[in-house]
Protein backbone atom coordinates (compact mmCIF):
# COMPACT_ATOMS: atom_id res chain seq x y z
CA UNK A 1 0.00 0.00 0.00
CA UNK A 2 0.95 3.55 -0.59
CA UNK A 3 1.54 5.83 2.90
CA UNK A 4 1.65 9.46 2.27
CA UNK A 5 0.69 12.44 4.74
CA UNK A 6 -1.55 14.37 4.27
CA UNK A 7 -3.67 13.56 3.09
CA UNK A 8 -3.23 10.33 4.54
CA UNK A 9 -4.81 7.73 1.81
CA UNK A 10 -4.14 3.72 2.12
CA UNK A 11 -4.90 2.14 -1.43
CA UNK A 12 -4.68 -1.79 -1.59
CA UNK A 13 -6.29 -4.09 -4.14
CA UNK A 14 -8.20 -7.33 -3.51
CA UNK A 15 -10.53 -9.43 -5.76
CA UNK A 16 -10.28 -7.22 -8.98
CA UNK A 17 -11.54 -3.85 -6.59
CA UNK A 18 -9.04 -0.94 -6.02
CA UNK A 19 -9.85 -0.15 -2.27
CA UNK A 20 -8.61 2.82 -0.49
CA UNK A 21 -8.78 4.59 2.82
CA UNK A 22 -8.88 8.46 2.77
CA UNK A 23 -8.71 10.67 5.99
CA UNK A 24 -10.64 13.83 6.59
CA UNK A 25 -9.73 16.06 9.88
CA UNK A 26 -12.99 14.42 11.57
CA UNK A 27 -13.75 10.93 9.37
CA UNK A 28 -12.34 7.96 7.68
CA UNK A 29 -14.13 7.74 4.09
CA UNK A 30 -13.62 3.94 2.86
CA UNK A 31 -14.48 4.07 -0.92
CA UNK A 32 -13.84 1.26 -3.54
CA UNK A 33 -13.38 0.72 -7.12
CA UNK A 34 -15.54 -0.57 -9.27
CA UNK A 35 -14.19 -3.51 -10.87
CA UNK A 36 -11.64 -2.89 -14.41
CA UNK A 37 -14.01 -1.02 -16.99
CA UNK A 38 -15.67 1.25 -14.67
CA UNK A 39 -14.79 5.30 -13.71
CA UNK A 40 -16.17 6.17 -10.78
CA UNK A 41 -15.96 4.61 -6.96
CA UNK A 42 -18.09 3.88 -4.70
CA UNK A 43 -18.57 5.62 -1.35
CA UNK A 44 -18.74 2.51 1.15
CA UNK A 45 -19.01 3.81 4.91
CA UNK A 46 -17.88 7.16 6.68
CA UNK A 47 -16.34 6.37 10.13
CA UNK A 48 -16.61 9.40 13.24
CA UNK A 49 -13.54 8.73 15.05
CA UNK A 50 -14.58 11.53 17.52
CA UNK A 51 -17.72 13.19 19.02
CA UNK A 52 -18.57 16.62 17.51
CA UNK A 53 -16.73 18.73 20.18
CA UNK A 54 -13.52 16.70 20.81
CA UNK A 55 -12.27 16.21 17.37
CA UNK A 56 -8.24 15.68 16.98
CA UNK A 57 -5.99 15.77 14.20
CA UNK A 58 -5.04 12.37 12.23
CA UNK A 59 -1.32 12.11 12.27
CA UNK A 60 -0.91 8.48 11.19
CA UNK A 61 -2.51 5.73 9.37
CA UNK A 62 -1.37 2.33 8.60
CA UNK A 63 -2.89 -1.51 7.39
CA UNK A 64 -2.18 -4.57 9.04
CA UNK A 65 -2.76 -6.93 6.34
CA UNK A 66 -2.29 -9.89 8.63
CA UNK A 67 -4.88 -8.90 10.87
CA UNK A 68 -6.87 -6.75 8.33
CA UNK A 69 -6.54 -3.82 10.64
CA UNK A 70 -6.66 -0.37 10.03
CA UNK A 71 -4.97 1.63 12.28
CA UNK A 72 -4.93 5.35 12.78
CA UNK A 73 -2.83 7.06 14.72
CA UNK A 74 -4.49 10.58 17.13
CA UNK A 75 -2.15 12.84 19.65
CA UNK A 76 -2.02 10.64 22.25
CA UNK A 77 -3.21 7.06 21.35
CA UNK A 78 -3.71 4.93 18.24
CA UNK A 79 -7.12 3.47 17.44
CA UNK A 80 -7.37 -0.19 15.92
CA UNK A 81 -10.39 -0.35 13.23
CA UNK A 82 -11.28 -3.75 12.10
CA UNK A 83 -11.90 -4.11 8.48
CA UNK A 84 -13.14 -7.29 8.43
CA UNK A 85 -17.44 -6.36 10.19
CA UNK A 86 -18.91 -9.11 8.61
CA UNK A 87 -20.66 -9.92 11.40
CA UNK A 88 -22.49 -6.52 11.67
CA UNK A 89 -24.65 -8.04 8.79
CA UNK A 90 -27.46 -9.84 9.91
CA UNK A 91 -29.31 -10.69 6.67
CA UNK A 92 -28.36 -12.65 3.25
CA UNK A 93 -29.81 -8.25 2.03
CA UNK A 94 -27.84 -6.36 4.41
CA UNK A 95 -24.31 -8.40 3.71
CA UNK A 96 -24.85 -9.08 -0.43
CA UNK A 97 -26.16 -5.17 -0.37
CA UNK A 98 -23.27 -3.53 1.82
CA UNK A 99 -20.90 -4.23 -1.33
CA UNK A 100 -17.72 -5.66 1.34
CA UNK A 101 -14.98 -6.77 -1.12
CA UNK A 102 -14.16 -8.59 2.64
CA UNK A 103 -17.72 -10.26 3.27
CA UNK A 104 -20.02 -12.63 0.77
CA UNK A 105 -23.11 -14.72 2.00
CA UNK A 106 -22.41 -18.53 3.46
CA UNK A 107 -25.27 -20.41 2.18
CA UNK A 108 -24.48 -23.36 4.11
CA UNK A 109 -23.64 -21.31 7.54
CA UNK A 110 -26.67 -18.55 6.68
CA UNK A 111 -24.68 -15.95 7.84
CA UNK A 112 -21.96 -12.66 6.84
CA UNK A 113 -18.54 -14.20 6.72
CA UNK A 114 -15.06 -13.76 5.24
CA UNK A 115 -14.34 -16.05 2.59
CA UNK A 116 -11.70 -17.64 4.92
CA UNK A 117 -14.43 -18.37 7.08
CA UNK A 118 -16.74 -19.91 4.21
CA UNK A 119 -16.99 -23.63 4.07
CA UNK A 120 -17.06 -23.71 0.54
CA UNK A 121 -16.03 -20.67 -2.26
CA UNK A 122 -19.20 -22.32 -4.27
CA UNK A 123 -21.79 -21.75 -1.56
CA UNK A 124 -20.20 -18.08 -0.71
CA UNK A 125 -22.10 -15.77 -2.33
CA UNK A 126 -20.47 -11.47 -2.91
CA UNK A 127 -21.45 -8.89 -5.26
CA UNK A 128 -19.80 -6.08 -5.26
CA UNK A 129 -20.39 -4.37 -9.16
CA UNK A 130 -22.88 -2.12 -7.73
CA UNK A 131 -22.44 0.72 -5.25
CA UNK A 132 -23.91 0.22 -2.14
CA UNK A 133 -27.17 2.47 -0.86
CA UNK A 134 -26.39 4.32 1.88
CA UNK A 135 -28.95 4.45 4.55
CA UNK A 136 -30.15 7.78 5.51
CA UNK A 137 -32.87 7.96 8.03
CA UNK A 138 -35.65 10.45 7.22
CA UNK A 139 -39.06 11.03 9.44
CA UNK A 140 -41.83 11.73 7.75
CA UNK A 141 -44.05 14.73 7.58
CA UNK A 142 -47.70 15.47 7.29
CA UNK A 143 -48.70 17.37 3.83
CA UNK A 144 -51.31 19.84 3.34
CA UNK A 145 -54.90 19.11 3.80
CA UNK A 146 -56.53 17.91 0.99
CA UNK A 147 -60.00 20.15 0.13
CA UNK A 148 -63.67 18.98 1.66
CA UNK A 149 -65.49 16.63 -0.37
CA UNK A 150 -68.48 14.17 0.31
CA UNK A 151 -68.05 10.81 1.98
CA UNK A 152 -69.62 7.70 3.46
CA UNK A 153 -69.23 6.05 6.85
CA UNK A 154 -70.65 3.26 8.00
CA UNK A 155 -70.64 2.47 12.02
CA UNK A 156 -72.64 -0.07 13.79
CA UNK A 157 -74.61 -0.72 11.26
CA UNK A 158 -75.77 3.08 10.88
CA UNK A 159 -74.16 4.40 7.73
CA UNK A 160 -74.33 7.87 6.75
CA UNK A 161 -72.81 10.78 4.92
CA UNK A 162 -70.18 13.27 5.91
CA UNK A 163 -67.79 15.77 4.52
CA UNK A 164 -64.37 14.88 4.77
CA UNK A 165 -60.25 15.63 3.99
CA UNK A 166 -56.98 13.71 4.16
CA UNK A 167 -53.71 14.24 4.38
CA UNK A 168 -50.62 12.39 3.47
CA UNK A 169 -47.46 11.75 5.40
CA UNK A 170 -45.60 12.62 2.25
CA UNK A 171 -43.53 15.72 3.19
CA UNK A 172 -41.35 13.96 3.42
CA UNK A 173 -42.64 9.95 3.24
CA UNK A 174 -40.60 8.36 6.01
CA UNK A 175 -37.63 6.89 4.53
CA UNK A 176 -34.79 4.14 5.86
CA UNK A 177 -36.41 3.55 9.32
CA UNK A 178 -37.49 6.83 10.13
CA UNK A 179 -40.44 7.64 12.31
CA UNK A 180 -43.75 8.00 10.99
CA UNK A 181 -46.59 10.95 11.17
CA UNK A 182 -48.00 11.22 14.60
CA UNK A 183 -51.30 12.57 14.17
CA UNK A 184 -55.02 12.30 12.30
CA UNK A 185 -54.57 11.85 8.97
CA UNK A 186 -58.28 12.35 7.95
CA UNK A 187 -60.67 14.87 9.45
CA UNK A 188 -64.59 14.17 9.63
CA UNK A 189 -67.49 16.74 10.00
CA UNK A 190 -70.96 17.57 8.86
CA UNK A 191 -71.79 14.29 9.69
CA UNK A 192 -74.44 13.06 12.44
CA UNK A 193 -76.07 10.11 13.78
CA UNK A 194 -78.22 9.29 16.14
CA UNK A 195 -78.22 6.57 19.64
CA UNK A 196 -80.00 3.73 20.00
CA UNK A 197 -81.05 1.46 22.95
CA UNK A 198 -79.17 -1.85 23.41
CA UNK A 199 -81.37 -4.59 24.37
CA UNK A 200 -82.05 -5.09 27.82
CA UNK A 201 -80.35 -7.48 29.94
CA UNK A 202 -81.43 -10.11 31.69
CA UNK A 203 -82.91 -9.24 35.14
CA UNK A 204 -80.18 -9.77 37.99
CA UNK A 205 -80.83 -12.56 40.99
CA UNK A 206 -83.39 -11.32 43.75
CA UNK A 207 -81.84 -9.25 46.72
CA UNK A 208 -83.33 -11.65 49.25
CA UNK A 209 -84.21 -15.83 49.50
CA UNK A 210 -87.34 -15.56 51.06
CA UNK A 211 -89.49 -12.14 51.59
CA UNK A 212 -89.62 -9.07 49.44
CA UNK A 213 -86.41 -7.66 47.46
CA UNK A 214 -86.00 -6.64 44.44
CA UNK A 215 -83.93 -7.31 40.67
CA UNK A 216 -82.61 -5.13 38.44
CA UNK A 217 -81.43 -4.70 34.52
CA UNK A 218 -79.84 -2.20 31.97
CA UNK A 219 -79.31 -0.69 28.71
CA UNK A 220 -77.12 1.81 27.36
CA UNK A 221 -77.58 3.99 24.07
CA UNK A 222 -74.38 2.27 22.62
CA UNK A 223 -76.60 0.57 19.59
CA UNK A 224 -75.28 2.99 18.34
CA UNK A 225 -73.42 5.86 20.35
CA UNK A 226 -74.49 9.09 19.33
CA UNK A 227 -71.57 10.87 17.20
CA UNK A 228 -71.13 14.07 15.55
CA UNK A 229 -74.49 16.06 17.21
CA UNK A 230 -76.88 13.24 16.83
CA UNK A 231 -79.86 12.38 19.19
CA UNK A 232 -79.24 10.93 22.57
CA UNK A 233 -81.66 7.84 23.27
CA UNK A 234 -84.91 8.94 25.28
CA UNK A 235 -85.55 6.62 28.48
CA UNK A 236 -83.77 5.00 31.55
CA UNK A 237 -81.04 2.95 31.29
CA UNK A 238 -82.19 1.03 34.44
CA UNK A 239 -84.95 -0.92 35.43
CA UNK A 240 -85.91 -2.19 38.84
CA UNK A 241 -88.98 -5.06 40.38
CA UNK A 242 -89.90 -6.74 43.17
CA UNK A 243 -89.55 -10.22 43.66
CA UNK A 244 -90.18 -12.74 46.16
CA UNK A 245 -93.26 -10.87 47.65
CA UNK A 246 -94.93 -14.15 47.65
CA UNK A 247 -92.42 -16.39 49.59
CA UNK A 248 -92.67 -15.62 52.96
CA UNK A 249 -89.73 -15.98 55.07
CA UNK A 250 -90.17 -18.68 58.17
CA UNK A 251 -90.79 -17.58 61.95
CA UNK A 252 -87.43 -16.57 63.30
CA UNK A 253 -87.09 -18.36 66.50
CA UNK A 254 -84.53 -16.28 68.62
CA UNK A 255 -83.59 -16.26 72.44
CA UNK A 256 -84.37 -13.19 74.21
CA UNK A 257 -82.02 -11.32 76.30
CA UNK A 258 -80.71 -12.51 79.39
CA UNK A 259 -82.37 -11.40 82.67
CA UNK A 260 -80.38 -9.67 85.12
CA UNK A 261 -79.02 -11.86 87.56
CA UNK A 262 -80.78 -13.34 91.03
CA UNK A 263 -79.87 -12.12 94.49
CA UNK A 264 -76.08 -14.70 95.56
CA UNK A 265 -77.79 -17.49 97.64
CA UNK A 266 -74.86 -16.60 100.39
CA UNK A 267 -73.85 -12.93 101.98
CA UNK A 268 -70.49 -14.77 101.82
CA UNK A 269 -68.17 -17.42 102.12
CA UNK A 270 -69.69 -18.26 98.26
CA UNK A 271 -72.78 -18.94 96.92
CA UNK A 272 -74.64 -19.25 93.32
CA UNK A 273 -77.37 -17.31 91.46
CA UNK A 274 -78.87 -17.85 88.19
CA UNK A 275 -80.53 -15.78 85.28
CA UNK A 276 -82.61 -16.99 82.50
CA UNK A 277 -83.70 -16.02 78.75
CA UNK A 278 -86.58 -17.42 77.09
CA UNK A 279 -87.03 -18.70 73.36
CA UNK A 280 -89.25 -16.66 71.28
CA UNK A 281 -91.38 -17.90 68.50
CA UNK A 282 -91.43 -21.37 69.30
CA UNK A 283 -89.49 -23.99 71.65
CA UNK A 284 -86.39 -24.86 69.67
CA UNK A 285 -83.75 -22.46 70.37
CA UNK A 286 -80.96 -23.89 70.64
CA UNK A 287 -78.74 -23.70 73.97
CA UNK A 288 -79.71 -23.40 77.57
CA UNK A 289 -82.43 -21.45 78.94
CA UNK A 290 -81.01 -20.89 82.15
CA UNK A 291 -77.75 -20.54 83.46
CA UNK A 292 -75.71 -20.29 86.88
CA UNK A 293 -72.94 -18.82 88.68
CA UNK A 294 -70.65 -18.83 92.05
CA UNK A 295 -70.81 -15.72 93.62
CA UNK A 296 -69.44 -13.71 96.90
CA UNK A 297 -66.67 -15.81 97.19
CA UNK A 298 -64.97 -14.07 99.83
CA UNK A 299 -64.61 -15.76 103.18
CA UNK A 300 -66.95 -14.21 105.88
CA UNK A 301 -65.60 -12.46 108.94
CA UNK A 302 -64.75 -13.99 112.09
CA UNK A 303 -67.74 -13.80 114.26
CA UNK A 304 -68.03 -14.27 118.51
CA UNK A 305 -70.79 -14.62 120.56
CA UNK A 306 -70.94 -14.81 124.35
CA UNK A 307 -73.66 -15.96 125.80
CA UNK A 308 -74.98 -13.30 129.60
CA UNK A 309 -73.73 -14.80 132.92
CA UNK A 310 -76.70 -17.28 134.31
CA UNK A 311 -77.93 -16.42 137.62
CA UNK A 312 -75.69 -17.73 141.07
CA UNK A 313 -76.59 -21.39 142.53
CA UNK A 314 -75.62 -22.93 145.40
CA UNK A 315 -72.97 -25.17 145.06
CA UNK A 316 -73.44 -28.34 147.61
CA UNK A 317 -70.28 -27.85 148.93
CA UNK A 318 -70.30 -25.65 152.52
CA UNK A 319 -67.25 -24.63 154.62
CA UNK A 320 -67.05 -23.33 158.41
CA UNK A 321 -70.65 -22.55 158.28
CA UNK A 322 -70.82 -20.72 154.93
CA UNK A 323 -71.03 -22.17 151.48
CA UNK A 324 -70.48 -22.15 147.07
CA UNK A 325 -72.29 -20.46 144.63
CA UNK A 326 -71.47 -20.06 140.76
CA UNK A 327 -72.83 -19.34 137.78
CA UNK A 328 -72.04 -19.93 133.95
CA UNK A 329 -71.60 -18.31 130.72
CA UNK A 330 -70.28 -19.15 127.19
CA UNK A 331 -68.92 -18.27 124.22
CA UNK A 332 -68.85 -19.20 120.39
CA UNK A 333 -66.39 -18.31 117.53
CA UNK A 334 -66.51 -19.15 113.78
CA UNK A 335 -66.55 -18.29 109.98
CA UNK A 336 -70.87 -18.21 109.44
CA UNK A 337 -72.80 -16.08 107.08
CA UNK A 338 -75.93 -15.93 109.98
CA UNK A 339 -74.56 -15.70 113.60
CA UNK A 340 -78.39 -17.14 114.55
CA UNK A 341 -76.36 -20.58 112.96
CA UNK A 342 -73.44 -20.35 115.69
CA UNK A 343 -73.89 -22.84 118.42
CA UNK A 344 -72.51 -22.77 121.91
CA UNK A 345 -69.04 -23.72 121.98
CA UNK A 346 -66.58 -22.79 125.48
CA UNK A 347 -67.80 -22.51 129.10
CA UNK A 348 -66.69 -20.41 131.58
CA UNK A 349 -67.48 -20.80 135.06
CA UNK A 350 -67.54 -18.54 138.08
CA UNK A 351 -67.71 -19.44 141.82
CA UNK A 352 -67.85 -17.58 144.92
CA UNK A 353 -67.45 -18.06 148.54
CA UNK A 354 -70.63 -17.12 150.90
CA UNK A 355 -70.61 -16.76 154.59
CA UNK A 356 -73.52 -16.74 157.01
CA UNK A 357 -72.49 -13.45 158.34
CA UNK A 358 -73.33 -12.37 154.87
CA UNK A 359 -76.81 -13.96 155.57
Amino acid sequence: FDHSFPPYVLHMHRQNTHHSHAITQREIVDTMKQPTGSTGSCLLEEIELFPPRKRQPIRSLLILHSRSELYVGVRDQVIKIPLKRCSYHKSREACIGARDPYCGWDLLLKKCTTLEESVRMSQWEQSISKCPVRNVTVDGGFGVWSGWSMCSHNDGGSAGSCLCRTRGCDNPAPQCGGQHCYGISVEVANCSRNGAWTPWTSWSPCSTTCGIGFQVRQRSCSNPTPRHGGRVCVGQNREERYCNEHLPCPTHVYWSAWSAWDRCTQPCGGGIQSRRRTCENGDECPGCGQEYQSCNTLPCPDLKKTTPWTPWTPVNISDNGGHYEQRFRYTCKARIPDPSLMEVGRQRIEMRYCSMLSL
